[in-house]
């Protein structure tokens, strides 16, 4: 697993090289601070599906058990995010329309795209690299995001873009295994698991991109 460890990292430095987070800048006002949230939705929701899929089409039964405790440890943070949009932008009526709206077509694209790996997926090895690499992709995004949400003035009032997510992503079970940087994995394996985690990167990168263009046109 080294090899694939270091494959994303290396996707990761790259992800937080992003402008979208080397130019967040404070703001008393969180829906400037902030203004890139909602364009996140159809990953936020998609991802409850992406993980219990996942877990479910696992065959071997103790890698099946360890990705079921992750996807139920991650139930119900859809619900910490739009509970967060309300606190940030105000209550009005979102709904199955807002999700569908054009300027969330690309996120909406990425989302399925990673969602469509779980059914590529042959080898159960490939199943905990598909989630290792959602989880440090979410914890780099979730730490960054904490800390302008604090910068900008929360008070601790904010759940998914706040330090309770932040402490639910640095306690998932399935990351506490030290012994599981020692697996060595197949050939064969690893080489389907790389060009894997370059794909599910590659899609966070687009999404970053249109998070980024919000920020900037509420920041323009």
């Amino acid at each position: 697993m080294k090899i694939v460890n270091e494959c994303i990292q290396k996707h990761l430095g790259e992800l937080v090289s992003h402008p979208l987070f080397t130019e967040m800048k404070p703001n008393p006002d969180l829906s400037r601070a902030l203004a890139f949230a909602e364009v996140l939705a159809p990953w936020v929701m998609t991802f409850q599906d992406i993980t219990r899929i996942n877990a479910s089409l696992a065959k071997d039964p103790e890698i099946r058990a360890t990705l079921a405790t992750h996807a139920r440890e991650d139930r119900g943070h859809q619900e910490w995010f739009l509970d967060d949009l309300d606190l940030i932008f105000g209550e009005r009526v979102r709904d199955v329309r807002w999700l569908y709206d054009p300027a969330l077509d690309v996120v909406r694209e990425e989302s399925l795209a990673i969602a469509s790996e779980i059914f590529r997926v042959d080898d159960d090895r490939l199943r905990i690299v598909f989630v290792e690499a959602l989880e440090a992709a979410a914890g780099a995004f979730i730490a960054r995001v904490c800390r302008q949400a604090a910068e900008s003035g929360d008070d601790g009032k904010l759940k998914y873009f706040g330090p309770v997510h932040a402490e639910a992503e640095s306690g998932h079970e399935m990351f506490e295994d030290e012994e599981r940087d020692e697996e060595v994995l197949p050939d064969d394996v690893r080489e389907r698991a790389l060009p894997m985690v370059g794909r599910i990167f590659g899609s966070f990168l687009r999404m970053a991109d249109v998070a980024f263009a919000k920020q900037s046109a509420a920041n323009a």
